[in-house]
């Protein structure tokens, strides 16, 4: 028997592994999936932890939680659009360095697919449900490199850049028109980097769960003309010490507080020097610059140590 996790009737991710597969013989295959995020990294893991069922470093931590669970990893796949290596992978220890093999979508994916589809020998719904799936990751696979590669450009020629994309509103009749309506996903790839790098950051730096980020909310919030602001608040909340804290973007800026009893929401801190990033309105120069990863960094830096200050005072309130 060969048991899939997470499947259509448990959605639920063991040990936040995007994929395990395992089976009677205890064997098992760790997939990862990286089409946006980083790879959680761990920095307060104690060096001599490693290798006990834990590990600073994402992939090796899966492995020796599958390993510490009786099951024995005979491969794992580091699935991306790139080809890319895990962070840090020089430093991955042996056992798992061997296990580990880098596929992407288009080589990988794409062609498996199309193998399944040609031995498949029903035109019944599955197999048309396998080429639908098959064409629209091919759409998406090409729209997500075309914006890569424009922000890339972008962060290259940052002055240009934002006066290319922001100078006037785009219409029909602009000869550009085409390049510039793909600006939305330049915009939702930069907003959704930054989402992660901070998820990221809060993960290692208090070593807790933080809320997933929801995709759907960044699409409305950056699929719009860049000269309007679209007032989508978006939030990441997690559980540190019985407490549920949370950072918020909205009409302020960033903000940070807590949740109290009754379930309530208490806005505590207001980060002020952040108020220019209300909405990642693109047409600001400083929400432009983030189209950087450097500028992005740096704004996440500043949060997290906000974040750190907030939660040291609320912890001394709470201890009078």
């Amino acid at each position: 028997m060969v048991l899939v996790l997470p499947n259509e009737r448990d959605k639920t991710e063991d040990d936040y592994i995007d994929i395990l597969i395992t089976n009677a013989n205890k064997q098992a295959i760790i997939i990862e999936n990286k089409i946006f995020a980083d790879d959680s990294n761990k920095d307060n893991v104690l060096e001599e932890e490693n290798g006990r069922c834990t590990h600073k470093y994402q992939i090796p931590r899966y492995y020796y939680k599958t390993q510490c669970k009786g099951y024995t990893v005979t491969h794992i796949y580091y699935l991306t659009v790139k080809h890319n290596k895990p962070s840090l992978f020089d430093d991955f220890p042996t056992e798992v360095k061997q296990l580990t093999q880098f596929k992407d979508y288009i080589q990988s994916i794409l062609n498996w697919i199309g193998k399944c589809l040609a031995i498949y020998p029903k035109e019944d719904v599955f197999k048309v449900g396998l080429q639908q799936y098959k064409q629209a990751t091919t759409e998406f696979l090409n729209d997500m490199q075309l914006a890569l590669k424009l922000k890339q450009i972008t962060a290259d020629h940052l002055q240009e850049a934002f006066e290319f994309w922001t100078k006037k509103p785009i219409d029909e009749s602009d000869k550009y028109f085409i390049v510039k309506s793909q600006f939305i996903h330049v915009k939702w790839h930069t907003v959704h980097e930054f989402y992660s790098e901070l998820r990221n950051r809060i993960q290692e730096s208090f070593n807790v769960e933080v809320s997933e980020i929801v995709n759907e909310e960044i699409t409305k919030l950056t699929h719009i003309d860049s000269v309007k602001i679209n007032k989508t608040d978006i939030r990441l909340h997690f559980n540190y010490q019985d407490t549920i804290y949370y950072i918020c973007n909205d009409a302020q800026g960033f903000s940070i507080g807590n949740h109290v009893e009754p379930i309530t929401e208490k806005k505590n801190l207001v980060l002020n020097e952040t108020a220019i990033y209300s909405y990642f309105n693109f047409t600001e120069k400083e929400v432009f610059e983030l189209i950087q990863p450097e500028k992005t960094n740096e704004l996440v830096e500043q949060i997290v140590n906000q974040l750190k200050n907030f939660i040291k005072n609320n912890q001394k309130l709470t201890q009078l």
